[in-house]
């Protein structure tokens, strides 16, 4: 059985606060990203999702969703705060475990994990390149909306 997870969520991004230097056309304004997480929703493949587990979530039960902070950008501005949404846990112990094997391999351009299913699972890390670093591994206990 797979199923679809969509994180419910608001994104809000702050630019710094200065004016674009005019004489110079690459330069852009730095973008800070927050987030609030509110909980998940189960969506049909054909809907936007963030990943997919294998079990069926029931309402009402704490699920613990393990995600990365990280930043990116280049010469000339920088993006941090940003979120990619990884697995969904039936209990901490698990995403904790998770989380660890994560973070020790932030620098690698792929990263295996041991997933919500048990098995190993490998994903192209978006936090690796020169401008990119991973900030964190969170943990946030979460129920089915």
């Amino acid at each position: 059985m797979i199923t679809f997870i969509e994180i419910s969520r608001n994104t809000w991004c702050d630019y710094e606060d200065r004016d674009l230097d005019s004489d110079n056309t690459w330069d852009r304004l730095n973008e800070y990203y927050s987030h609030e997480i509110h909980g998940f929703n189960i969506v049909n493949e054909r809907q936007s999702r963030d990943f997919c587990i294998n079990y069926k979530p029931v309402p009402h039960k704490p699920y613990y969703l393990l995600y990365a902070v990280y930043s990116t950008g280049d010469s000339f501005h920088r993006e941090e705060g940003l979120h990619e949404y990884l697995d969904l846990y039936e209990n901490r112990e698990d995403a904790e475990k998770a989380k660890k094997e994560i973070f020790d391999q932030r620098k690698s351009s792929s990263i295996t994990y041991t997933s919500s299913c048990g098995k190993e699972l490998t994903f192209g890390s978006p936090w690796y390149g020169y401008f990119d670093f991973l900030d964190s591994t969170e943990i946030e206990e979460v129920r089915l909306c």
